[in-house]
């Protein structure tokens, strides 16, 4: 809890030099007086996020990446809370942007290397892929270890790189293995 005005003005009335609010008591006061008229923050979720972007825009450097925080504010008010609301704060970071671009980017030629070898053109590809969007979203990696985010964001990529794979070259279930998702397929074929 971080105290608001009233918190403040109450404290103040009580004791205008300070000296209760350093002792036991005093901390046992505000602590009550925190919890009567507070106001709670709290972070439900954080992570990366990436915007929906078309690949033309992922190529050109047009992808939106960064940081995301939800929070929810709650007040008090005699110890009934009046106001409890969500939000998500957004910080765009220009490095997230450029490295997912580079993986997204890594993908599209990935598909373009095979494409001639499995009788499709770049022309075919470009096409197939024109109005394709890259949706990643928000990737919510609060309370995870380091082992625990590189295997999220592995998995997330994982399934953005089966999308472009799937969207440029169809066709391909039927050579898929138990449990292989199908931008491995694709580089296997």
């Amino acid at each position: 809890y971080s105290g608001n005005g009233l918190t403040k003005a109450i404290s103040g009335a009580l004791d205008p030099l300070g000296f209760i609010a350093n002792t036991l008591p005093g901390k046992l006061l505000a602590s009550v007086i925190t919890k009567l008229f507070g106001t709670k923050t709290t972070v439900t979720g954080q992570g990366l996020y990436a915007a929906d972007a078309t690949l033309d825009q992922v190529r050109a450097g047009g992808l939106e990446a960064g940081y995301y925080a939800d929070i929810n504010k709650k007040k008090k008010f005699f110890g009934v809370t009046y106001s409890d609301k969500n939000s998500t704060d957004f910080t765009k970071d220009d490095e997230i942007s450029r490295q997912f671009s580079l993986i997204l980017n890594g993908f599209v030629d990935s598909v373009k290397l095979a494409a001639p070898v499995l009788g499709f053109s770049l022309d075919q590809i470009d096409t197939n892929l024109k109005d394709f969007v890259v949706k990643i979203g928000r990737v919510d990696l609060k309370d995870l270890s380091g082992a625990e985010i590189q295997e999220k964001l592995a998995a997330v990529f994982g399934a953005a790189g089966d999308d472009i794979a799937k969207a440029a070259i169809p066709g391909l279930e039927k050579f898929q293995e138990v449990g292989e998702g199908y931008f491995e397929t694709l580089a296997r074929a």
